[in-house]
């Protein structure tokens, strides 16, 4: 055979090999955590007694671009100066190294000059959620110990209205730079104008030592499960996230309209730009209108996103702004796979960096990508990345007890098969700086799993379903508790959601389970927003075809839909407020939440939705296919046995409930089954 043909010859096996099995791709993932392992290591023995944000900060060159508000600067210079200031106002008021105070602040230079100040003196900072009022907002400022709570001036009247009831009579502040124009004077919390406190001049003061273990700040979970928990994120990693990646050597401007108390904001936003003497590019609040001429005029190359965030984006009406900027990189969570190209397209954004990552977490993916098969994907590995990493496996999953499978020969877990959904596992090793909950062992250990491949071994669990196809690509499917069970089948909210997605008309859509007495498991709910100009009715009447169509088995399929007149109800995370959607119910006669009332309610009859009127959802709640409602029964003393029923129709004609089977006992009364 000639040469020169055995050389192309390998060269084209070689080439389908790499493109099938991704070898390169998996050696260059191998090298980039590599050596970002090795500058983290750099990052954390430079900082080996003082692991602080502001160690970071006052190495960064002072002439650079350190913050950008609403069209004004800070340079690290000049906000050095205010972070200075701020910190010696901290110390002369009583505050000292590894104590807390609670930062409950919105969007604004104060909030970075004030957590900044904090971690120069070692004070903990407790980074309370913005949105929360009243006794959730107690729960978080005594679980912290706080001695002292910072506010800005729009939520000092919030502050005001617990400051009475907090457990330790903790002092409140107002702190004021130039974000707030018409600051008013508020009840029990005291005013303190940035531009009146006296420069740094504590000569005498002894900077603390920080090590990796200690606290840097708390961020809180969103309280979905109860109270929000206050997840301790420890001074390790901080280090980590301000971090320089490898072969990323321009210098970033990253912004973001995401809020600063939440993680990926804090770390990816404000913390990484610190370490990467970057400039960090915040909005006060997320517009669509504002977005892409802020992330202009701040000559943002990052931005941030999070949740349900670029679906608004692409949703939103053309503007002039929407090239004009020079953003080549979107990395955040959450992006959906048919939003991912439309919003590369629309808004010439080069790269998406989609990352599985959680505050608290060990589990993780990565997925860079400029190209298709990456669309909606969180991870990826290739054949040798199979093989060789162990830091996040997907195991098989038990539904019907909600946790990891066990081989009961072997009593250890399973690795999922590739295209079969598992829960992610985090492995912890003795240098991982695992977030622990404040105060509360109990829900720490919780996550926490044993002896899961071998003896001794222990991992974290993710509380999420994922899959890895055949190709190496790595999908969200659900959060553990997003999926219910229907019909004796398990139903994957996250699954049902993304067919209907891809359905012409719909704007948003969020699916989940709700529990209806006379029902065994949950039943599907829907709660829809659609494009302008869409006739409700006609999409209504073809919206079981399409989800048939699309594969959508029957016992999947939403029994009860909401359309939503405006926009779907969030969180402060842009994900949807399942809570919230869940409350409204579906009793058209129940409605007292004025938007709610605007909603139209639709039910599945058969093949057909129809519109919930009153009766139907009579028949409903009681599950009774009598239509004409003659059914005067009360509950029978034995119906337990058959839950499912409301009417067991047993006043007059009483059968032995323990000697007759179900078919034997429901044959006589014909309207007696399951309406949905």
């Amino acid at each position: 055979m000639d040469p020169l043909t055995t050389v192309i010859g390998i060269g084209l096996s070689a080439a389908y090999a790499d493109a099938k099995w991704h070898f390169s791709k998996d050696i260059q993932t191998k090298l980039i955590e590599f050596l970002f392992v090795r500058r983290v290591g750099q990052t954390i023995t430079e900082n080996a007694e003082y692991m602080s944000l502001y160690g970071v900060l006052e190495k960064q060159d002072p002439m650079r671009d350190a913050l950008w508000f609403e069209g004004r600067t800070w340079t690290y210079g000049e906000a050095k100066v205010e972070v200075d200031k701020l910190a010696a106002y901290f110390l002369k008021r009583g505050l000292s190294a590894k104590e807390r105070a609670a930062v409950f602040m919105t969007n604004t230079p104060e909030f970075w000059f004030t957590v900044v100040a904090m971690t120069k003196i070692g004070v903990t900072a407790a980074l309370v959620n913005s949105s929360l009022r009243d006794e959730t907002l107690i729960h978080c400022i005594d679980l912290a110990d706080a001695k002292l709570v910072i506010a800005t001036p729009d939520l000092a009247p919030h502050v005001s209205s617990v400051i009475d009831r907090l457990k330790s009579k903790t002092p409140a502040i107002s702190l004021v730079h130039s974000s707030f124009s018409n600051s008013q004077p508020v009840t029990g919390v005291e005013s303190v104008m940035m531009q009146d406190l006296p420069p740094w001049n504590l000569t005498e003061w002894k900077r603390p030592v920080i090590k990796g273990d200690d606290i840097t700040c708390l961020i809180y979970t969103s309280g979905t499960t109860g109270k929000p928990k206050a997840c301790a994120i420890k001074a390790a990693f901080t280090m980590f996230v301000c971090s320089r990646f490898p072969f990323d050597n321009s210098i970033p401007r990253t912004y973001s309209a995401l809020p600063l108390f939440h993680g990926t904001c804090f770390f990816t936003g404000m913390c990484n730009m610190v370490g990467n003497g970057g400039c960090f590019c915040l909005a006060r609040r997320f517009s669509t209108r504002n977005f892409w001429k802020d992330c202009t005029e701040s000559r943002a190359t990052r931005i941030l996103y999070v949740g349900e965030l670029c679906r608004y984006l692409v949703a939103s009406s053309p503007s002039e702004w929407d090239r004009k900027h020079q953003v080549t990189v979107a990395t955040g969570n959450g992006m959906r796979a048919e939003v991912w190209d439309r919003f590369k397209e629309r808004f010439g954004v080069c790269e998406i960096r989609e990352y599985y990552r959680s505050t608290e977490g060990v589990a993780k993916f990565d997925n860079w990508s400029s190209g298709l098969w990456g669309a909606g994907k969180v991870g990826h590995r290739g054949l040798l990345a199979r093989w060789w990493a162990d830091d996040t496996i997907i195991v098989k999953f038990d539904a019907e007890n909600e946790r990891p499978y066990r081989n009961p020969k072997t009593g250890f877990c399973v690795r999922a098969k590739l295209g079969e959904g598992g829960e992610a596992l985090g492995k912890i090793q003795p240098w991982t700086p695992l977030a622990r909950y404040l105060n509360n062992d109990e829900a720490t250990e919780a996550k926490i799993i044993r002896d899961v491949f071998k003896k001794g071994d222990i991992y974290q669990r993710s509380g999420d379903l994922l899959v890895m196809d055949h190709d190496g690509w790595v999908t969200f499917i659900d959060r553990i508790g997003d999926s219910y069970r229907w019909k004796g089948e398990n139903v994957s909210a996250g699954e049902v959601r993304d067919h209907l997605s891809t359905i012409s008309g719909v704007r948003d859509a969020s699916v989940f389970g709700s529990k209806l007495e006379a029902y065994d498991g949950q039943v599907g709910c829907l709660a829809l927003t659609l494009e302008k100009g869409i006739d409700v009715k006609g999409f209504m009447s073809e919206l079981y075809g399409h989800l048939k169509r699309k594969g959508l088995p029957e016992y999947a399929l939403p029994r009860l839909v909401r359309i939503v007149k405006d926009t779907m109800t969030m969180n402060a995370s842009f994900k949807h407020d399942k809570n919230t959607l869940k409350s409204l119910g579906f009793d058209p006669e129940a409605n007292t939440n004025l938007a709610a009332v605007a909603d139209q309610l639709f039910w599945l009859d058969g093949s057909q939705y129809r519109g919930l009127d009153s009766a139907a959802w009579m028949r409903i709640k009681n599950a009774c296919t009598d239509q004409s409602h003659n059914c005067r029964c009360k509950r029978h003393p034995y119906s337990e046995i058959l839950r499912r029923l409301n009417c067991p129709c047993v006043k007059d004609r009483w059968y032995g409930l323990e000697t007759y089977r179900w078919p034997a006992l429901v044959q006589p009364f014909p309207h007696i089954r399951d309406v949905l």
